[in-house]
């Protein structure tokens, strides 16, 4: 501070022998200006850039090399005036910062070499605006600076031009072009231009009878929301000095970046744009007078809503797009980039090759994406009782019946000592007995000889276990039956022989997560994700790739109230991983900075998830089946269902039996009749 008031009293007393003094005057004026200039550059610098960043400073020649680490022992000694001010310039950034200062210095055919350091905080740009393409060499500056790896279009930039401009050009004129040039390069408003020139036309001083024009410094910037106007990029003339004015009170009151955002916008227009499925994106309606106005709502929309009500802004919803397809979104891309669009919201990924064109916000949220497939449904209650023994148990089972029924025949028909009764002499009633036993029936009597009753016992011991295992299960099958099998690997979805449902973006998730197994399935191609979704889900024929809250949004929407797991992941390493999502705006949007801090106190009082729940409850209200079924198990006739069942297809194989034992009878009563009748026959003959 002391120093700057040290040259801006220097300069004054320059301006005082000026006037004493006429031979000498006009050589210490010039001097007097220039001192002037550097006190502006100096306090701009001193309070905007010594604490930022590292610092690129550009001198007034052709744009060709890059030198790092400037020595800055130049000396203002015999050079001009503009090379003496930047030599000056670099020699005060070299006493007061304490980052790393980069000069691009312009040198003939040299090319220039790019260090990849970190992204620079400040530029200061000088031009030589006696030049007359000077506005040329500004843009080809502009151009060299934008393909460097440092280059940050967020940074601070400080033009200086320094000299008479030309013939019939204002400095208004000249800010037009200069600034004009800075936002069409991704948006820069940050950015001061000081025009330090000599107007003969309205600064002017006499010396001992003669005219010589005095320096005068003009301060430029953007307009854009200072004013009354909404989105205006004419520049705004934030001070005016020369030499006959007390500038060092006006330069200390001025703010020569000041923020290019209200904190009401009074009904500015915000242009959104959302794209994504649902539950991200809901168009609730559209305007009824053929204009292009929605209602748009949903987890991705509701905190630019918020953000729009806080601002002041007039919210204008372009047409939503609820599906992901490409050509829409890629529409809405180039709208981005030609500013149409304020803010995308809705279901964006942040990919890294779009940083290139559009600036992303911070995450909202973070989703994970994987390729689904159907999950294991309910078994139904009577072929869970089928599939309660394994195979080779039942296999096992009917050998013992039939080993047994055999051996009880056997030993029946064999002769030793006391033989059984009757009815274990003919296989089938052996076979009666011993399924009698099985199933926990009394046999009609029980068998005489020692051997038998043996085997008999034994077989009743090997029946009361199995009867006890069969009966612990069943009852608890009843009620819960479970599930199928579970696909939990790739090879698991190869053997189910499902069809891999492909969409638009579904190509693009694959270019940035190639896995080779995926190439041996068939693809059946889906409108959107959605449908896809819910091929998945109901059809069961089919797996894709998706998030994983939005297969359960759409199992809610599709009634299914209790979000049953109808679809889970693959766990496989390379299908699964992870990518945040966020809002996109035009590159270098100065609502950026604001957005993102609403966005961080939106998420930390935690209304991202009031909202999903809300929306949530909102559709577990629409839906017209409630699904209760698993809340709570009662045990009930329903659960018996499957018994009954069993009972009477044992009624009706019982009726079966009886009547095909009632026929054979009456066919071996009838043939015992036709036996008698003939044998009548034979003997009446005879006689």
């Amino acid at each position: 501070m002391i120093k700057m008031f040290h040259t801006g009293t220097f300069a004054r007393l320059l301006l005082l022998v000026s006037l004493t003094c006429g031979e000498i005057g006009e050589e210490y004026f010039e001097k007097s200006g220039e001192l002037l200039v550097l006190s502006f550059i100096k306090r701009i610098l001193l309070e905007n850039f010594t604490e930022n960043g590292p610092v690129l400073i550009s001198l007034a020649n052709e744009p060709n090399e890059i030198v790092e680490n400037f020595s800055h022992s130049l000396k203002a000694e015999n050079l001009e005036t503009l090379n003496s001010i930047e030599d000056e310039i670099l020699n005060f950034l070299n006493s007061n910062l304490l980052w790393p200062v980069s000069v691009l210095q312009f040198k003939n055919n040299d090319s220039f070499f790019d260090v990849p350091v970190v992204a620079n905080k400040c530029y200061i740009i000088f031009i030589n605006s006696q030049n007359e393409d000077f506005i040329d060499i500004f843009y080809d500056v502009m151009n060299l600076l934008q393909s460097m790896s440092s280059w940050n279009y967020r940074a601070k930039f400080l033009v200086v031009t320094y000299g008479k401009l030309p013939v019939d050009v204002s400095s208004a004129e000249v800010a037009r072009q200069v600034l004009s040039i800075l936002n069409s390069i991704e948006n820069i408003t940050n950015a001061v231009l000081l025009i330090a020139s000599v107007d003969a036309k309205s600064n002017s001083i006499r010396i001992n009878g003669n005219t010589t024009n005095i320096t005068i410094m003009y301060a430029y910037t953007f307009s854009s929301n200072l004013n009354d106007e909404c989105y205006s990029q004419t520049p705004l003339l934030i001070g005016q000095w020369n030499l006959n004015n007390e500038y060092e009170s006006i330069m200390n009151k001025t703010d020569y970046f000041p923020s290019k955002l209200r904190i009401q916008f009074m009904g500015c227009t915000l242009n959104i744009a959302a794209a994504g499925p649902e539950p991200y994106v809901m168009k609730l309606n559209g305007s009824n007078d053929g204009k292009d106005d929605f209602f748009v709502r949903g987890l991705g929309v509701e905190l630019v809503i918020l953000f729009a009500a806080k601002m002041n802004f007039t919210v204008h919803f372009l047409e939503p797009v609820t599906k992901i397809i490409s050509e829409p979104l890629i529409a809405m891309s180039l709208s981005l980039q030609r500013r149409e669009i304020d803010i995308a919201t809705g279901y964006i990924p942040h990919a890294q090759p779009m940083d290139l064109y559009v600036d992303f916000s911070v995450t909202m949220f973070i989703e994970t994406l994987r390729y689904i497939v159907p999950c294991p449904r309910p078994m139904t209650k009577t072929q869970r009782i089928m599939t309660l023994f394994s195979l080779a148990t039942w296999a096992s089972i009917g050998l013992s019946l039939i080993f047994v029924s055999f051996s009880f025949w056997l030993m029946s028909n064999i002769p030793v000592r006391r033989n059984n009764f009757a009815g274990f002499n003919l296989l089938a009633q052996c076979f009666s007995a011993a399924w009698s036993v099985l199933l926990g029936v009394s046999v009609p009597q029980m068998p005489f000889s020692l051997r038998t009753r043996s085997l008999f016992i034994i077989y009743v011991w090997y029946c009361f276990a199995i009867s006890t295992v069969f009966q612990a299960f069943f009852t608890s099958f009843l009620v819960e039956p479970g599930y199928e099998m579970q696909l939990k690997t790739i090879d698991d979805v190869i053997r189910a022989g499902l069809v891999l449902g492909s969409y638009n973006v579904m190509d693009y998730v694959r270019m940035v997560v190639p896995f080779d197994d995926l190439n041996y399935f068939k693809e059946t191609l889906c409108e959107d994700i959605e449908e896809c979704i819910r091929d998945v889900m109901f059809e069961r024929n089919t797996f894709t790739g998706s998030t994983t809250y939005f297969p359960s949004y759409v199992a809610s929407f599709r009634e299914f109230i209790d979000n049953l797991e109808i679809t889970r992941g693959i766990t496989h390493d390379n299908l699964i991983f992870t990518m945040p999502f966020g809002y996109i705006l035009p590159k270098g949007s100065p609502l950026l900075d604001v957005l993102n801090d609403h966005i961080r106190r939106c998420l930390e009082g935690g209304l991202l998830e009031l909202f999903w729940s809300r929306i949530k409850h909102d559709v577990k209200l629409k839906a017209e089946q409630m699904d209760e079924e698993g809340e709570y198990v009662v045990f009930n006739m329903t659960h018996l269902l499957p018994v009954f069942i069993v009972l009477i297809f044992g009624y009706i194989l019982s009726a079966t039996v009886f009547f095909f034992e009632v026929l054979t009878k009456l066919c071996e009563s009838k043939k015992d009749e036709i036996k008698r009748r003939f044998r009548r026959y034979i003997l009446r003959s005879k006689e």
